[in-house]
């Protein structure tokens, strides 16, 4: 599926059940070996492993995005700069903004 064409909650969805499998996938493989899984033994979560580092690109983009269309309207309106939201804030709020004008 296509990150773009998800919406911002069904992208964050998407990146906590990675998160789960992964966490399963591992716990799994140390319960059994005792130590975590490493080389070619992570050949079977490689997909899962892509897909949440595709994920968490596609949230890191959609962030920064967000923040500079905040920052853009904030700038357009007149706000000045020391006025204006600072990087680190938290990206979820103004991705919100930006996503729901």
């Amino acid at each position: 599926m296509d990150l773009d064409a998800l919406s911002w909650d069904a992208l964050l969805e998407q990146k906590e059940d990675l998160q789960a499998r992964l966490a399963r996938f591992q716990q799994a493989f140390h319960q059994k070996h005792g130590r975590n899984p490493a080389g070619e033994e992570l050949s079977s979560a490689k997909p899962v492993i892509k897909r949440y580092r595709a994920v968490c690109k596609e949230i890191s983009l959609r962030e920064q995005e967000a923040a500079e269309l905040y920052a853009a309207r904030q700038t357009a309106a007149g706000v000045p700069k020391y006025l204006q939201k600072q990087k680190g804030g938290g990206g979820a709020p103004i991705a919100e903004l930006a996503a729901h004008g």
